[in-house]
């Protein structure tokens, strides 16, 4: 007769297939952490019923490679045929039975079983409609609680979304994440009415609010806020206090000691479990984290975290945990080094996997190490871990080097901007604006890291934190006040700014600016206005240039790009000869196969000839020539080729966000159903892209349509 506990087992261990017996490489749920936290038990609870069934034949054990686990073979659990067929005879469960379920989708994390919590989940699915923020200390088990009544959601037929917000996310990256990587507008108003229809009957889950930045912490909680006011249902996951609580607030407590002697076992000396409970109370992760060898100091969590937990861990091993307690977000499991030591903390149930093998150290660990630092040992622990991930290849890495370094107090930090920050803009430039506004923080007297702060907040549209931004600066560049004056609307007084600029400086960054100023006025307009006079002016500034004044190096790059400028000015104003001769006199100097010349000849050919798009290898090209194509295509195509197109990284620059706008204008044009949304967004893109007449004149066309 097989015990509870063997029995579930077998259920657990059912669900693999039996092909993972001679896998090399096996999941992680089929190691005894992976089962524990499967059934929601600790690791030594599980000793006893696992031995009996491997006695009885039912239940065999080898040594594989667990995924994300280390380089060391672990020992891994699989049924056996009469394991399987004792399964099969086994009576049938509730949820054995096939059911029609919803869909989760996004980043859910995985199901296990919880004690103690069945009346609080029970109450939880009588709320209507599905919306409350729930709070609670670190390790109180919050997540695992929302992940088993989405379970129960699922079985009402209710989709569910989830994501989990961290220190690098914004409104953006929240709202495309939980949509599974679609282009998701910016603007958080924009994201709101987005994700609402989107998911309209749907229930969002946005997990670990607390670890979303003060830089973006603003525009997410005006997301949340305008999601809620349009009736999504919402449920938020916050250690207390909450930076937003939406509809009814439930407090996550400990579990009742019944349910904290469950999670133990029945295996353990009822005395010492009873001890156990009345030192640690019913804080699971707590629990999980103990096991029967270790004494018991203190009756606070955090005592025990550092003078039971933490000091039972091998000395040599305490660099590595520091390395994992300093990273913002989780990593890849395999990148944290291929040892035991990632063997030796999870056997420690310290570690927090997500899907696809992501992992960082228990929050209440992390937390609780990280306030055992003072600040010097914080810089050198942050500095250490910066010359570690140095050595890793990939943006994201540059990204934590970058956090690592400004962590750690690096006086050569300007250097490294200066070599990788403009491509890690390019990249994400969410986490670019955390990360300097952690470094304007930690060296506010350094102007040239405000500098990079107002760009890459203009990039975005933000212009409160700009403004602020260069108030704090000693001398603010005539340059960034007139940006920051267009995006405001202020035009005139932009132009002044501009002119003054132009006044103070001389040579090629005169000249830079210049051409800046000529683009900004052929691209301001909507890529359906005929309007001549911003082209008119663009040439009028184009002339102005002088270029002889430059040395021969730079007058070669410069007259390119003049060449490029006139050759669409004459696209735009419909003269092909005029732009065809300034294509064959610069191919005269370069090479009819050279990447600008292709690019120039593919727009003459689809703007007069009625070729539809182009592949180009560079997609802000790609996206620029398939915007052109959508004049030579029916209604259908066009909205097809709207749809397909990914924005990814080329929204970062002033090019990919004036392109991003007339993407998202000619969406609402040939989409009326989600017009509004598309045109708020294309609106808050043409600002952040200094086209204040562009964004005026569809602001305008939106209007009429509200009245």
């Amino acid at each position: 007769m097989l015990t509870p506990s063997q029995t579930r087992l077998l259920r657990w261990l059912g669900k693999f297939s039996n092909e993972l017996v001679d896998s090399w490489d096996v999941p992680r749920e089929l190691s005894l952490p992976g089962l524990s936290e499967a059934l929601g038990v600790v690791r030594s609870a599980l000793h006893s019923p696992l031995n009996a069934l491997m006695e009885e034949g039912l239940v065999k054990f080898r040594l594989a490679h667990v995924i994300g686990g280390g380089s060391r073979r672990r020992n891994v659990y699989h049924l056996t045929e009469a394991g399987r067929k004792e399964l099969a005879n086994l009576p049938e469960q509730e949820e054995d039975a096939p059911t029609r379920k919803a869909s989760l989708k996004g980043e859910p994390p995985g199901l296990g079983e919880l004690k103690g919590r069945e009346e609080v989940i029970e109450r939880l699915l009588q709320i209507k409609p599905t919306s409350m923020t729930i709070v609670g200390i670190a390790g109180i088990g919050k997540t695992s609680l929302v992940r088993k009544l989405v379970e129960g959601l699922l079985k009402k037929k209710k989709n569910c979304r989830w994501v989990r917000a961290n220190i690098y996310d914004d409104s953006s990256s929240l709202a495309a994440r939980a949509m599974d990587g679609q282009d998701a507008p910016e603007e958080p108003r924009a994201v709101a009415n987005w994700l609402s229809e989107k998911c309209n009957g749907e229930v969002i889950i946005i997990d670990d609010l607390q670890d979303i930045h003060d830089r973006h912490l603003k525009g997410i909680v005006k997301m949340i806020e305008d999601l809620d006011k349009k009736g999504q249902q919402l449920i938020l996951i916050s250690r207390a206090p909450s930076p937003i609580e939406i509809s009814e607030v439930i407090s996550i407590e400990e579990v009742s000691n019944d349910a904290a002697m469950e999670i133990l076992g029945d295996d353990i000396d009822e005395q010492q479990r009873l001890s156990a409970v009345e030192h640690l109370g019913g804080h699971p992760l707590a629990l999980h984290m103990w096991n029967p060898e270790q004494p018991l100091a203190g009756a606070h969590i955090r005592r025990f975290v550092e003078d039971t937990v933490l000091t039972q861990l091998p000395n040599e091993l305490l660099p590595m945990l520091d390395g994992i307690a300093v990273l913002p977000i989780p990593v890849q499991a395999e990148i944290l080094g291929e040892d035991d030591g990632m063997e030796t903390l999870d056997e420690h149930a310290l570690m927090r996997w997500y899907e696809g093998d992501l992992v960082e150290l228990q929050h209440l660990v992390r937390n609780v190490r990280r306030e055992s630092w003072n600040q010097k040992e914080s810089e050198k622990i942050h500095a250490i871990a910066a010359l570690r991930w140095a050595e890793v290849s990939g943006q994201q890495a540059r990204l934590l080097e970058l956090h690592m370094r400004i962590s750690g107090a690096d006086k050569n930090l300007q250097e490294h901007l200066e070599l990788h920050g403009e491509e890690l803009i390019l990249h994400d430039s969410a986490a670019m604006a955390t990360l300097i506004d952690d470094a304007c923080r930690r060296w506010p007297e350094a102007d040239a890291l405000r500098h990079i702060s107002v760009s890459i907040a203009l990039g975005r549209g933000e212009t409160s934190h700009a403004e602020s931004e260069l108030k704090n600066m000693k001398n603010p560049p005539l340059e960034l006040q007139a940006r920051l004056s267009r995006q405001q609307g202020k035009v005139e007084e932009a132009l002044t700014l501009v002119e003054q600029a132009m006044a103070s400086i001389s040579g090629l960054e005169k000249v830079k600016l210049q051409i800046s100023e000529a683009t900004r006025m052929i691209d301001d307009r909507l890529p359906d206005d005929e309007e001549m006079q911003g082209l008119e002016n663009a040439e009028e500034m184009i002339q102005e240039i002088a270029v002889k004044e430059l040395q021969s190096d730079q007058r070669k790059k410069v007259l390119v790009a003049l060449a490029s400028l006139k050759h669409t000015i004459k696209l735009k104003m419909n003269e092909s000869e005029a732009a065809a001769a300034i294509r064959k006199s610069l191919e005269s100097t370069t090479s009819s196969k050279d990447p600008l010349i292709v690019d120039m000849k593919n727009r003459e050919d689809i703007k007069f000839s009625g070729l539809v798009c182009v592949e180009s290898s560079n997609p802000l090209r790609a996206l620029s020539l398939k915007l052109l194509s959508l004049n030579n295509m029916d209604e259908e195509q066009k909205i097809d080729a709207l749809q397909e197109v990914v924005l990814d990284e080329i929204i970062s620059t002033r090019l990919g966000r004036r392109l991003a706008a007339d993407l998202w204008t000619l969406r609402g044009i040939h989409q009326p159903a989600n017009r509004l949304v598309c045109w708020r967004e294309a609106i808050h893109l043409y600002t952040a892209a200094e086209c204040p007449a562009a964004a005026k004149a569809l602001t305008l066309r939106m209007h009429s349509l509200l009245r």
